[in-house]
């Protein structure tokens, strides 16, 4: 199993074609004031998931100072055609109260065991 996550500004999913628009990409973002509300969206694939099996997702988002700040938690399991890879994509809105200037990780476990993590740099003006 292999996964693969980005953070964007904005994601919109079209129901009928099935497919993502992702907005622009973030590594970094600029705050103007401490607390601040953020918003942004998350992109999580799961390539070669196990076919005809379950697994368990789940997404926390940790501040600098090593605080959990948030946790989503999903039941995953594959959707797609018999000639195509299995997996999921599973796209997250999140709106974040920032209290602290520092790395934000967003770390994804899959069945309880850390298989990726995005960094997101927050700064202030």
């Amino acid at each position: 199993m292999h996964t693969q996550v980005i953070i964007c500004n904005e994601m919109h999913f079209d129901g009928e074609r099935k497919t993502r628009m992702l907005g622009e990409v973030i590594n970094q973002m600029t705050i103007q004031a401490l607390p601040a509300v953020i918003n942004l969206s998350l992109l999580i694939k799961i390539i070669d998931m196990p076919k005809g099996e379950e697994v368990s997702t789940e997404i926390k988002i940790i501040d600098p100072s090593n605080e959990v700040i948030g946790t989503t938690s999903y039941v995953h399991r594959n959707y797609r055609k018999p000639d195509e890879v299995p997996g999921v994509d599973q796209h997250i809105d999140y709106t974040l109260l920032i209290e602290t200037i520092g790395t934000i990780l967003f770390k994804i476990y899959i069945n309880g065991d850390l298989i990726n993590w995005y960094p997101v740099q927050i700064y202030l003006d």
